[in-house]
């Protein structure tokens, strides 16, 4: 049979190596939960960056948004200033088209009637001939 003292020096070097495994173990695991928690940590930093990110992106598409607005407003009205324009133009070639045609009848009635005179003068030379 072994000795009482060796067995207990066994035993309580099982133990110790028990502890110590255990303890090993746990060394282990804490460094797995470390390691976690700064890769938690970077993610979240991560998160935080594209959160900024999307938030400088909507104030930009809320900007460009606005500024569209504000070029749609503002070819409405120089549509409408140029549809006013061309409508004043329009009028002004009528008018100018009005006053032209009335001119030419005027001058084709004194030009026959300056022609009437010819021809009658001319015939009246005529019949003195």
């Amino acid at each position: 049979m072994t000795n009482p003292a060796e067995a207990a020096n066994k035993a309580f070097d099982a133990k110790v190596k028990e502890s110590d495994e255990f303890v090993n173990k746990m060394k282990k695991e804490i460094e797995q939960a470390e390691k976690r928690a700064k890769e938690k940590k970077a993610l979240e930093k991560q998160v935080a960056i594209h959160k900024k990110t999307i938030e400088d992106h909507e104030a930009t598409i809320s900007k460009l948004q606005s500024d569209l607005e504000k070029l749609s407003e503002l070819r409405s009205k120089e549509k409408e200033d140029h549809d006013v324009e061309l409508a004043t133009t329009r009028e002004a070639v009528k008018n100018a088209e009005e006053y032209c045609a009335g001119r030419f009848a005027s001058f084709s009635e004194l030009l026959s009637d300056e022609t009437s005179f010819l021809l009658c003068l001319f015939g009246l030379f005529l019949s003195i001939s």
